[in-house]
């Protein structure tokens, strides 16, 4: 990923720079998903082109990075006003994309970036799924990357939008520990123990407050068709603590 400049604007713009003799196909689904996304919640995407035989992938450019490189760069996790602030911004793109008949299907801190007012966006669509009909036609194919997998995409069950709810529940897991559950052991390894035995909370859950606690538990449902919707998640008491932007701003600030 390359730092721009638009001359025109002056605009500062994020550039990823693809070989076009690999396989695109991921790139063509990326290009295919952001340029029907309009959302402040969404990476925007301004446009593609051929240079020196690659691709040149223009988008919104997040000064602050992602909450991943957040928690790399500070070597610790983050407090749980910060997570409320990335998660209800976070939520709001899903509910979007949802609404959009869109999956987003990998789900992590490395894909939640941030702006420079601390603002939430999602970003990297390499995976994302459109159902042709409907949101709610299942897909099959395992796809997104293991730690944060939902047990239904691992045993290749049919699958839909919660599946990305799954993934946002161990998103928090990782902003409030550092780490998704069982990232210390095989990805391959992994996925057999997320289908067998499946995350069902915080490590730790008496280091953390109850709301925080209910909200990772509901994402974690492991019945989908039990588990919450984005826009039920986004009434949770410990979301609605986030105070918008003023809030989220702050709580990326107090990181640095």
């Amino acid at each position: 990923m390359w730092k721009g400049l638009h001359k025109n604007s002056g605009t500062i713009v994020a550039i990823k720079i693809v070989p076009t003799n690999g396989d695109l196909a991921s790139i063509k689904r990326e290009i295919a998903i952001l340029k029907e996304c309009k959302s402040p919640f969404i990476v925007s995407y301004y446009g593609s082109y051929f240079k020196d035989s690659k691709l040149w992938l223009i988008m919104e450019y997040c000064a602050a990075g992602s909450a991943a490189d957040i928690i790399r760069i500070t070597k610790k996790p983050l407090n749980e006003a910060q997570i409320a602030s990335i998660l209800a911004l976070s939520l709001k793109g899903l509910e979007y994309l949802h609404e959009n008949k869109k999956i987003h299907r990998d789900i992590k801190a490395a894909n939640i970036l941030l702006d420079n007012k601390g603002n939430a966006k999602l970003a990297d669509f390499g995976v994302s799924a459109k159902s042709i009909a409907t949101i709610s036609d299942p897909h099959d194919t395992v796809i997104g990357t293991p730690f944060w997998m939902s047990p239904e995409v691992i045993s290749k069950s049919k699958y839909g939008k919660k599946t990305d709810i799954w993934s946002l529940g161990i998103t928090a897991i990782e902003m409030a520990e550092g780490e998704p559950p069982y990232s210390h052991i095989h990805p391959i390894r992994a996925m057999f123990v997320i289908q067998n035995n499946p995350p069902q909370g915080l490590t730790q859950p008496e280091r953390w407050s109850a709301d925080l606690n209910r909200f990772v538990q509901r994402c974690l449902t492991l019945n989908p068709k039990e588990r919450p919707s984005a826009k039920e998640l986004l009434q949770e008491p410990f979301i609605k603590k986030s105070q918008g932007k003023s809030h989220n701003k702050r709580a990326c600030c107090e990181l640095y």
